[in-house]
């Protein structure tokens, strides 16, 4: 809370100026022609700041641009490295060329929320508009500002665009597409609906080839020196089972035949110098095989979505898929629930049936 204390009126020339000290420092309240006036004039500014509505002039005047490596090393000690990496390039790319340049203060409710309006809805909208917000909010905290001026509402309504869904034949067409290799990848990735940072992150003592069991506890992410690193947990810090059956079991049983090694330790994917495969390794073949599969826009974790698809279509239940796919959100696992033609057809004729 700001500490406020009367000082008393200096004389000048041109008349009394108010003085008052906010935290230790004089502040100026103005020139007026008594003295009566000028102590008039400091209790008035003092009644202000005890209801909260004192506008202390030198706060709020460091620009947004200014600020944001403040918001940044502080949010470093709260989140993922890969969280703090979207918030500095939502800063960079959208907030800072837009509001860099302007003091805080000076930034208006109105101005974010016209921004807001003519940005696409998308979920980076979304994204980009809550790394500001956070911001304006620290900037509150710090002093800096009384109030945030990101009110806008019904941010966090889901705008997700619906994800591409492969039947199987599709999938099968992008593995067929693969090198040997990168399909064993493909498939593991489809059989256990991994993310990719999830299957880059399997050691061989996470694959139980015998039952098919899969435990998914950690993952490779990249870091700030664009490296990368393993790092304990999931997405949503949760460890869990998956299984390989059929077909995508027998290509990990294959891989392994290919690449034998003598550690439980050891990567399960490992790249030609016999290191953990990276996501650039993986991307650079990606993007060729997908190109001859005849899906130049597919993205690798779109096998994911379709496995998980794939699996709800089967009979699945909406719990089965929230703890195959390590969702903690059914909003999340609401999205493999597209509808199969061919499914659809047998239950209008079953239900034909039944009601006969």
């Amino acid at each position: 809370m700001e500490v406020a204390k009367m000082r008393e009126p200096r004389k000048l020339k041109s008349g009394w100026q108010a003085r008052i000290t906010v935290d230790g420092k004089d502040r100026s309240v103005g020139v007026f022609p008594t003295k009566k006036a000028a102590q008039a004039a400091q209790v008035a500014e003092l009644g202000k700041l005890d209801a909260g509505t004192f506008d202390d002039k030198t706060k709020g005047t460091i620009t947004l641009a200014e600020y944001a490596p403040t918001y940044l090393a502080a949010r470093s000690g709260e989140v993922k490295p890969r969280s703090l990496e979207n918030y500095e390039a939502h800063l960079r790319i959208h907030i800072i060329p837009k509001w860099g340049s302007r003091r805080l203060r000076d930034i208006r409710p109105s101005e974010i929320a016209a921004w807001w309006a003519s940005m696409p809805a998308t979920p980076g909208r979304k994204n980009t508009y809550r790394t500001l917000s956070n911001l304006m909010r620290m900037a509150v905290d710090d002093g800096e500002l009384r109030d945030t001026p990101c009110r806008v509402r019904n941010v966090g309504t889901d705008l997700s665009k619906p994800r591409p869904y492969f039947d199987k034949e599709a999938v099968r067409a992008l593995w067929d597409a693969s090198s040997d290799d990168m399909r064993a990848f493909l498939m593991v990735v489809y059989g256990g609906g991994l993310r990719i940072s999830e299957a880059l992150g399997l050691d061989r003592r996470h694959v139980n080839l015998e039952t098919g069991e899969i435990l998914v506890e950690q993952q490779l992410q990249l870091t700030k020196d664009n490296g990368s690193a393993i790092v304990p947990g999931t997405k949503n810090g949760q460890t869990r089972l998956v299984w390989l059956d059929g077909e995508e079991l027998a290509a990990a049983e294959a891989y392994v035949k290919r690449h034998p090694v003598f550690s439980n330790t050891m990567p399960f994917f490992l790249n030609e110098r016999g290191k953990r495969l990276s996501k650039n390794e993986v991307y650079r073949d990606w993007m060729r095989t997908r190109v001859e599969a005849g899906y130049p826009d597919a993205r690798i974790h779109d096998l994911r979505h379709s496995s998980l698809t794939h699996l709800m279509q089967a009979g699945g239940t909406m719990a089965d898929v929230m703890a195959f796919g390590g969702h903690k959100d059914i909003r999340a696992a609401q999205r493999y629930q597209h509808s199969d033609p061919a499914r659809l057809r047998a239950l209008v004729k079953a239900r034909s049936e039944a009601t006969g």
